[in-house]
């Protein structure tokens, strides 16, 4: 559950930047 946790977080990061990106 921690690691699913962990690499969600990441993935929301990652959304996050490409958000920033596009914008």
């Amino acid at each position: 559950m921690n690691i699913l946790n962990n690499r969600n977080k990441s993935t929301n990061i990652f959304k996050v930047v490409a958000l920033c990106l596009i914008a």
